[in-house]
């Protein structure tokens, strides 16, 4: 895991870039704390920050094939270099490192892009050919890690994160309104978009070929949509195991320490039950005051079952505070607070080892997602035609809670996302479970003559999201699944995730991304996923249940979160306010004056819906004066 950067720029077209690759090198130290190198060609150049955790003495980059010809940055791990680098044998090349850095270079050199879909890893890489000057820019199938670009007048730049790019690349620090229409409704800004207008994302499974500053070919080299297979339920599960366990051995090569993140929840028990097969694991939890959020208790039951060496520590509320030192991280608005103590935990274990596996993907792959039940549940009402006398019924059963208990604060139909869901067909569904600001609380803060007015009505989101669900089959976990997959796991997910671990130097594996384990899930009928009650991960319950007692299966699902509504509303409610009501005033060209001074003044109790839209207008506005972002 590392950092990269780079450039590929007209004749003549940029003075002093030299020094400005070396800026943005050091902009990416903390992902790289182990090593640097530079190299530069005439009109390009290429940054590399390194964290050795293979061959630490030798894989220095940027590195250059055994032929001479490819000369490769990145960042990343093919966990399939062994058989690669004896494939590579064969055919006559000779290594003198023992690193997958050599592997990948020497595997572009001999295959050219065909290589790419040799590669079994998590990586995002620049390929330079010394003969034709042309870059070779590429990231893996499912967005582990990160790779942003401009393409403008002066030529083509990269680089693992948007502050190193906004450096490099000169370019402007305008305001893509689209981008925060999305970053509005979902919390994160997905692929292509970024909240700079210039700036891109490279989507996952995509690459790039760039000449002369210029792209010349962008384009997909893998999507998913596998073919289902015919195969029983039984054999299902034996196969499940076996991929799920081949999926973690791989992530276990590394020459440096390694351990786990632990929540007790399912898939993180499962990583580590599977690494605990084969050696002494060590075992990082967060927990919070707040029991509701709490997961500690769980996390030691599963440690104390699998005879971990457990460390544990509690995050405060004014870890909040270092909002700002996170969002320099980012560059642009992200508003899924678990990244708060994702970035505490990872600073935690960093103490102890240098790679970390994780439970992420785990949902995505195997309909863990309650909004996947819910979704299943409306449609299943719409073929039995009962959509809408179960609307009557819950308004119905609200009115009567109302009456009968007065203590409680009085709710009206649609009292939660899932009500909501229901009024609503696909993609809309989708995003009720997701969306922050809905029509009615548009209407209240979007100003009506500023740049996000026209996306009131008709979120930027509905589109994207209709995009992926309306192109796959009839089946909605499926739909469903995949959506998440090209969207909330490489947008959010996986983008706090590298961002919070990589500030500390720690790299996070992750077996349910290895894509050949995904895609087989995705080809089993979905009710293998997910049972006629509607629970998610049935397969992996009943394919495990002898690595984990069901009792710990069976818990409710608290999800990796933080208690948001307290800490805002409490110890932090002046805090948000001030940097609210003190915003740029582009940041007022966006939203109408009294209706962001109504969500202030509003009470927040225990609303975890509108400590998130505060949360959410806090970023955004901490951002456009840290950044100096402008609107068009």
């Amino acid at each position: 895991m590392c950092g990269i950067a780079g450039y590929s720029i007209k004749e003549n077209s940029l003075p002093g870039i030299q020094r400005r690759l070396e800026k943005a090198s050091s902009l990416l130290s903390h992902r790289g704390p182990d090593g640097s190198g530079i190299y530069f060609d005439n009109r390009i150049g290429l940054a590399h920050r390194r964290l050795a955790i293979i061959d630490i003495t030798g894989g220095a980059q940027p590195l250059t094939g055994a032929t001479g010809k490819i000369t490769i940055v990145f960042n990343g791990e093919i966990y399939n270099f062994s058989e690669l680098k004896h494939d590579l044998e064969k055919k006559g090349c000779v290594f003198t490192t023992r690193s997958d850095t050599e592997v990948l270079a020497n595997t572009i050199s001999i295959y050219g892009k065909a290589g790419i879909e040799k590669l079994k890893g998590m990586f995002a890489f620049c390929a330079l050919d010394h003969n034709s000057k042309r870059m070779l820019v590429v990231r893996d199938r499912l967005g582990v890690k990160p790779l942003f670009y401009v393409e403008n007048s002066f030529g083509f730049f990269f680089a693992s994160e948007i502050p190193a790019l906004l450096t490099l690349s000169g370019c402007d620090r305008k305001i893509d309104p689209e981008a925060l229409d999305l970053f509005l409704s979902l919390r994160y800004v997905p692929h292509p978009f970024c909240a700079f207008k210039e700036i891109r994302r490279l989507p996952p499974g995509h690459l790039l070929e760039v000449e002369k500053g210029k792209i010349v070919n962008n384009a997909p080299f893998w999507s998913i949509n596998p073919a289902k297979r015919n195969m029983d339920y039984t054999q299902a599960c034996i196969e499940t195991k076996e991929r799920f366990d081949q999926a973690v051995v791989k992530r276990l090569v590394s020459d440096v320490p390694l351990g786990a993140f632990l929540s007790g929840g399912i898939d993180s028990s499962l990583t580590v039950a599977g690494m605990a097969l084969r050696g002494p694991v060590k075992t990082f939890s967060i927990g919070f005051e707040d029991e509701r959020f709490n997961e500690l208790p769980y996390a030691r039951q599963i440690a104390d079952h699998l005879k971990t060496d457990h460390h544990e520590f509690y995050l405060p509320a004014d870890s909040l505070l270092k909002t700002p030192e996170i969002l320099a991280l980012f560059g642009e608005p992200f508003a899924n607070e678990t990244a708060i103590p994702l970035y505490f935990l990872s600073k935690f274990a960093s103490r102890e080892v240098k790679v970390a596996l994780t439970g992420d993907g785990g949902d995505e792959a195997f309909g863990g997602y309650k909004r996947y039940g819910h979704c299943l549940f409306i449609k299943r009402l719409e073929r039995l035609f009962l959509r809408r006398p179960y609307c009557r019924l819950r308004k119905t059963s609200i009115w009567a809670e109302s009456i009968l208990n007065r203590s409680r604060k009085k709710k009206s139909f649609p009292a939660r996302s899932a009500d909501r869901a229901l009024l609503l067909n696909q993609p809309m569904r989708y995003l009720a479970f997701l969306e922050l600001f809905p029509l009615g609380s548009r209407k209240l803060l979007f100003h009506p003559s500023g740049p996000l007015a026209e996306k009131i009505v008709h979120p930027t989101a509905v589109d994207l999201i209709g995009s992926f669900y309306n192109q796959l089959n009839d089946d909605e976990l499926d739909r469903l699944q995949i959506t998440d997959i090209n969207t909330y796991l490489p947008g959010d997910i996986l983008f706090y995730s590298d961002h919070m671990s990589m500030a500390h130097g720690l790299e996070l594996r992750s077996p349910f991304l290895d894509h050949d384990c995904l895609e087989f899930a995705l080809s089993l009928p979905s009710k293998y996923r997910m049972t006629t009650d509607r629970k998610g991960k049935r397969i992996l319950r009943d394919a495990f249940f002898d690595r984990i007692p069901k009792a710990m299966f069976e818990r409710p699902k608290k999800g990796f979160s933080i208690p948001l509504a307290r800490w805002i509303g409490g110890p932090l409610k002046n805090k948000v306010q001030e940097v609210i009501m003190d915003a740029p005033d582009d940041f007022y060209r966006l939203f109408e004056k009294q209706g962001v001074s109504n969500l202030l003044s509003s009470e927040i109790g225990k609303d975890g819906l509108k400590a998130r839209r505060l949360w959410s207008l806090f970023i955004m506005a901490k951002w456009m004066a840290r950044f100096k972002a402008v609107l068009p």
